[in-house]
């Protein structure tokens, strides 16, 4: 029995939810770190782009920047000036 073939749209959520570094519009996959097109029309291709020394150097950087600390913010009150 012949291979169903699925449609783009299928095909790049399938990589969105596989690989959490992408996003998609229905049409195009995007890299969420470089912010840019990623070419989609294999597997293997979005496997290369993350093993891609920018990719994992942005990556990194990224998630080091959500992970450090929030500094407080104190009110002060006016009577107590």
């Amino acid at each position: 029995m012949p291979k169903v073939q699925r449609n783009q749209n299928e095909v790049l959520r399938s990589y969105v939810k596989e690989f959490d570094a992408f996003t998609t519009d229905g049409s195009v996959l995007f890299c969420k770190y470089r912010e840019a097109p990623v070419t989609a029309s294999k597997k293997f291709q979005v496997q290369q782009h993350l093993k891609t020394s920018k990719h994992i150097r942005l990556e990194a950087v990224k998630s080091n920047g959500a992970q450090k600390e929030q500094q407080l913010l104190l009110a002060c009150s006016s009577k107590a000036l």
